[in-house]
């Protein structure tokens, strides 16, 4: 097995995130894929950015004069609400699929995860 014996479609670029994955132009152009063609599998790639991507990740710190636990830095309701916005991009992923999908029935949607993410005692630069 080789890969020239699949047809693969590539949409974006490495380092996107989910949400805009699933969400204006890249929606639809995600359904208008899935409607034309009879894909059995769909590997999707996405959501390590969501969190610490170029944009976000100082948005979810702030500044504590306490050295106690590294929870004292962290704004817990704006990562909350991301995730659930992380969340909410896989279960439109699913709906958009099962909905628009020729293959709907049969296809399967493969993802990854970035693995877990550990606190450590190295500091980071801002």
């Amino acid at each position: 097995m080789n890969i020239g014996d699949y047809n693969v479609i590539k949409r974006v670029e490495s380092g996107e995130e989910a949400i805009n994955l699933l969400s204006g132009q890249e929606k639809f152009d995600f359904i208008e894929v899935i409607e034309k063609c009879s894909a059995q599998i769909i590997l999707f790639s996405g959501g390590g950015n969501d969190i610490v991507g170029r944009y976000d990740f100082e948005l979810f710190l702030q500044k504590s004069k306490s050295q106690e636990s590294f929870h004292k830095y962290l704004c817990f309701d704006r990562i909350k609400r991301r995730l659930n916005q992380i969340e909410n991009a896989y279960r439109d992923l699913v709906d958009y699929t099962l909905t628009f999908s020729k293959s709907r029935r049969t296809i399967k949607i493969v993802t990854h995860s970035y693995d877990y993410a550990y606190p450590r005692n190295k500091g980071v630069d801002l």
